[in-house]
């Protein structure tokens, strides 16, 4: 993102929105309580935010409109076992750089869909997680070098390389351990 937006929840169902290069303020509304997670969109078209108690989806809004975009609304959420879950948990996202890739954690799956299709490109389950829902089983976000970094509620983190070269294949858990570039636990 630029840097030249600033969003903030600070009211149960209202962002503010602020353009710091004009001074302007404006207000995205919507069906959402407390938020977890607010970021930009690479273009800073879109704003995603996950949502806190509720439904715990993640959310999409398009900054210009001030409407939210429901594109990512119709994803399906899978038990490991490949079965429907039927309900959309999202517990923490990440845009990739260029704005392509969206990170979805769906409990201890990461999920890459491409922003523009929202097709399911590539899935990875998330190791070293001792609770796989809510928000303290792991956190997720792009590296500038565009791999994926994760840390766990277990203290361990990893980066995940390549997922531009692995597009389309669906990985395991033993497929993400060999993808892992370096697993550490914080002290």
């Amino acid at each position: 993102p630029s840097g030249r937006l600033a969003a903030i929840c600070r009211q149960l169902g209202e962002i503010e929105l602020y353009d710091l290069s004009k001074g302007t303020r404006t207000s995205l509304h919507g069906d959402f309580g407390c938020v977890t997670k607010l970021q930009f969109h690479p273009s800073d078209r879109w704003l995603g935010l996950t949502e806190m108690y509720g439904d715990w989806r993640f959310r999409l809004w398009s900054v210009a409109k001030c409407k939210e975009d429901t594109r990512f609304d119709a994803l399906e959420y899978l038990y490991q076992d490949g079965s429907n879950r039927g309900s959309q948990e999202c517990f923490d996202f990440s845009f990739d750089q260029a704005g392509e890739i969206l990170a979805l954690r769906d409990r201890e799956w990461i999920r890459f869909h491409d922003f523009n299709t929202q097709e399911t490109v590539m899935r990875i389950e998330q190791r070293h997680v001792a609770r796989s829902i809510g928000t303290s089983g792991f956190r997720l976000r792009y590296a500038p070098d565009g791999r994926i970094v994760t840390r766990t509620d277990c203290g361990v983190i990893t980066v995940y390389q390549g997922i531009d070269e692995n597009m389309g294949n669906d990985s395991t858990r033993e497929d993400a351990a060999e993808k892992a570039a370096d697993s550490q636990r914080c002290r």
